[in-house]
């Protein structure tokens, strides 16, 4: 092609026709520029192309993570639920010195067991939204709403793990006021559990070891009720707050993605 345009400018200027041939100089000139805007467009459109796939690819993940996410939220507030309803009761027993000295040492342990040795930790995964921040994957996400939230992200999932290490210290306070009182025996706590064997452990003295002491004293009631104000906590307010954080960015990615 360039070869055909010399030959032409060639003619031109050996015919003399010098009008004719800046005419044909200059349109070959815009013909060049045209050429390169063609090239620097379908660049431009193959950038853009690639770019939307990578901004889809990413709200696909990150969409599938909220979504897991969210059902391991519902998952330990409903755990931290049956929590409450049979702390509640514990705590009604603990009003009544009746109701103390009708309840066994075994179904003590079992209140103790049931809601303090139990951790509640959310599976939160994170994968997808490091992987966006660390890549400079923000740039492809064009949604200033799913930017801000992918921004803050971090700071809210701390919150929750912040939170739910408060309700984890408080029931290792009174896991300690169990295990850790002298006028209870480790040997008389490990009786009530199903893997202890008194032919192999040996029997605990009966009565020598009474567990309603322990629910009787100042220290537990205190450490009860903030260990149960904790946990409305978390189910009135941090996860309901999380969700609701979570159900947002999976509006958004979704619309997104139809779009």
């Amino acid at each position: 092609m360039i070869k055909i345009f010399q030959h032409i400018r060639k003619n031109l200027l050996n015919e003399g026709k010098t009008t004719k041939y800046f005419k044909y100089a200059i349109g070959e000139i815009i013909l060049v520029v045209i050429g390169i805007l063609i090239a620097l467009q379908i660049n431009n459109w193959n950038e853009d192309k690639a770019d939307q796939k990578k901004e889809i690819n990413y709200l696909k993940s990150i969409k599938n993570e909220m979504e897991s996410n969210l059902q391991s939220v519902k998952i330990e507030e409903q755990r931290i639920l049956n929590f409450i309803k049979r702390e509640e009761v514990l705590i009604k027993i603990m009003s009544s010195p009746e109701a103390i000295d009708s309840t066994s040492d075994k179904t003590i342990f079992k209140f103790y067991h049931d809601i303090y040795n139990n951790d509640v930790v959310t599976n939160i995964e994170t994968g997808a939204i490091n992987e966006i921040i660390s890549s400079g994957g923000l740039q492809y996400i064009k949604n200033d709403s799913i930017r801000k939230l992918i921004a803050s992200w971090d700071t809210k999932t701390k919150l929750v793990k912040l939170q739910e290490d408060n309700l984890k210290e408080s029931s290792i306070k009174i896991d300690n006021l169990f295990f850790g009182e002298e006028l209870i025996s480790t040997r008389h706590l490990y009786s009530f559990v199903a893997w202890f064997d008194t032919q192999t452990f040996g029997k605990p003295p009966v009565g020598a070891y009474s567990l309603k002491p322990i629910i009787q004293s100042k220290k537990f009631e205190s450490l009860c009720f903030l260990h149960y104000g904790k946990s409305r906590v978390m189910v009135t307010k941090v996860y309901p707050k999380y969700k609701a954080s979570l159900k947002e960015m999976i509006n958004l990615t979704d619309r997104e993605l139809k779009k």
